[in-house]
């Protein structure tokens, strides 16, 4: 009887925590759903908390984002203007979603918060969240950057992967913004039967297609690197023609000492300093799979480079090659106000340091200065939470007495050319 009755009670213990657990369950929307009240926990204002319908009458634009993802905060001072632009009818909260948050995670993004509002020469004028595990829910993603648009009257209208004034004010106006749906999380079955996940009775396999939508969710749990680790082949998913033939040449460059010759550059690679945008990877990327497992890891190689060449007409390599670049110089009158001053500035980085971090900009920099190894300060950057830019180097230069011009020099690159 006792134990008849301890299972009773076990049994209504599982079903009260099950019923407990699906309250606390919380399906994603779909477009064109009202929006429940969410909370908000803030970091950078005076109430700790708000809640969605404190922003009613505004349009409410969600920015999901990661302190690891430069094109993200490198949005924040064009929403801040946004946000000043449109002032009360609006209203951009950057959500950072509750992963592993510890202190360490909230202050780092106070210090990106911080830096991106010394660079724009005041405060953000955006909310930032942290810890938020509601939100992510109602509009879950697996990649970045994400928004969230909801109306005026609290309804999911759109998710995109950027933000223009054109489709605010269209949004506000209650028109169709024509903003380009991101939907991250659907996979095409019939995309994904056209790559190969038992691959035991494949002798051999080669194909190239254009940019395939709905694949995310494959290309996370199969994207592998160049050589296969269970197979001997190549599967590159959506990448861009210059990472593809990155990958299969081997070829470690910096991104702006690449050479471009019988190509438009915005059609092989994406500038650093813009974003990729849906339209761009709609045109631009494509998908590459070789399976080949009788042929060595060389041979499969090589086959990856006729097919390159076959598909596109194009081969690449190492050369020398006369490009512009910026030069950074140091006169006479430079060189003794340094030496009379003895003006060796503090947290010192090498020459090679000191390239390293400017390899996004659009072209090199080479340095003609006496002091070739420790002359150079570290940007303040704030562990690269954002790109270095052309006005950065230009300020640096200035700041530290020398010169900046835009000169041609002979200089090893990679080169990407056609060649039918």
């Amino acid at each position: 009887m006792k134990i008849k009755y301890m299972l009773v009670v076990l049994m209504i213990s599982i079903t009260i925590g099950n019923l407990h657990a699906q309250t606390n369950m919380i399906a994603a929307l779909n477009i064109g759903d009202k929006v429940p009240e969410i909370e908000f926990t803030l970091l950078n204002a005076i109430k700790p908390t708000v809640k969605l319908s404190d922003f009613k009458g505004k349009l409410v634009i969600l920015d999901f984002w990661a302190t690891n993802c430069g094109p993200c905060i490198d949005k924040f001072p064009k929403l801040d203007s946004l946000q000043k632009i449109f002032g009360d009818k609006i209203k951009i909260i950057l959500m950072y979603p509750k992963k592993s948050m510890d202190t360490d995670t909230k202050r780092k993004i106070n210090r990106i918060v911080d830096f991106q509002s010394r660079t724009i020469s005041h405060p953000l004028n955006l909310l930032v969240t942290a810890e938020d595990t509601v939100a992510v829910q109602y509009f879950p993603y697996k990649a970045i950057s994400h928004f969230v648009w909801i109306d005026r009257e609290g309804i999911f209208r759109a998710t995109s992967g950027d933000v223009k004034q054109k489709e605010i004010e269209l949004m506000l106006a209650g028109k169709d913004a024509g903003i380009v749906q991101k939907n991250d999380l659907y996979v095409n079955p019939s995309h994904e039967a056209m790559f190969s996940v038992d691959t035991s009775n494949i002798k051999y396999k080669s194909m190239f297609t254009g940019y395939l939508d709905g694949l995310m969710d494959f290309k996370s749990k199969h994207r592998k690197s160049f050589f296969l680790s269970d197979i001997k082949g190549v599967r590159l998913i959506n990448e861009s023609l210059f990472n593809i033939i990155n990958q299969v040449y081997n070829f470690p460059v910096q991104p702006n000492k690449v050479l471009i010759e019988g190509l438009n550059r915005d059609d092989v690679m994406q500038s650093a300093q813009k974003d990729v945008t849906l339209d761009w990877e709609t045109k631009n990327t494509y998908c590459y799979e070789l399976i080949a497992p009788r042929l060595t890891k060389e041979e499969i190689r090589q086959q990856a480079i006729v097919d390159i060449k076959n598909t596109f007409g194009i081969t690449a390599g190492m050369g020398k090659r006369k490009i512009q670049c910026w030069v950074i110089k140091m006169d006479e009158v430079q060189h003794k106000k340094i030496q009379s001053t003895n003006k060796l500035v503090p947290r010192l980085l090498s020459l090679e340091q000191l390239m390293a971090e400017l390899q996004h900009l659009d072209i090199p920099v080479v340095a003609e200065t006496k002091y070739l190894t420790k002359l150079f300060p570290s940007f303040q950057t704030e562990d690269n939470f954002t790109r270095i830019k052309e006005a950065d180097l230009q300020k640096f230069v200035k700041d530290n007495g020398l010169t900046l011009v835009k000169e041609e020099r002979e200089m090893e690159v990679f080169v990407i050319k056609k060649v039918n």
